[in-house]
């Protein structure tokens, strides 16, 4: 399963995406390509990655209720993956 239809079946979760295409344009197509229809955020400048130590792409974050980042991903996953994480929040 796709990230943006796993996302969708997650109606318990609000799912916000960045992407860090060099473009907003680049972001944009991206987004339509796969059929994201969740608020997708531009971090083409890289502020935002600095920030949080990214490194490499893809990245998955699950943030708790607190707005603390409570899991972190690095590299490709599935949605059994997905739901492990959003499991352990309890």
């Amino acid at each position: 399963m796709a990230f943006g239809e796993w996302a969708k079946s997650r109606t318990d979760l609000a799912v916000i995406g960045v992407h860090a295409d060099a473009s907003d344009e680049g972001g944009r197509k991206f987004v339509e390509e796969h059929g994201w229809e969740f608020p997708v955020l531009s971090d083409s400048k890289g502020v935002q990655s600095r920030q949080w130590g990214i490194t490499g792409h893809p990245v998955t974050f699950l943030v708790d209720g607190f707005g603390r980042i409570a899991h972190k991903l690095h590299g490709p996953a599935d949605a059994a993956t997905w739901d492990a994480m959003v499991a352990k929040l309890g």
